[in-house]
């Protein structure tokens, strides 16, 4: 139904990334919220802080992560190409032990 994965680990400075992706028929019945939240978690018994991000229009999956417990740090404008060409700001949530 989707996927889930660890993206990048910085040990020195002890955090890592997580990213998913939920196929389109399983969308809004919670299954990605609580794979993130489960996930990440797990990962904070290691690490100091989670962190995830997405594209300013995919209202989605923010929600997801603000739902798993991320709180939203800001905001890179103009940082992610869209299949129009146009550009959009990507934003950053991150999770604390």
């Amino acid at each position: 139904i989707g996927n889930i994965s660890v993206n990048c680990i910085d040990k020195k400075n002890n955090y890592c990334n997580v990213g998913y992706v939920i196929l389109t028929e399983y969308q809004n019945m919670g299954y990605a919220t609580e794979a993130l939240k489960g996930i990440s978690d797990y990962l904070l018994e290691k690490y100091y802080l989670v962190e995830c991000s997405c594209n300013e229009l995919n209202k989605a999956s923010a929600k997801v992560m603000e739902k798993a417990g991320f709180i939203n740090d800001g905001y890179i404008k103009d940082r992610r190409k869209n299949s129009d060409g146009s550009y959009t700001a990507v934003l950053f949530y991150s999770k604390k032990k």
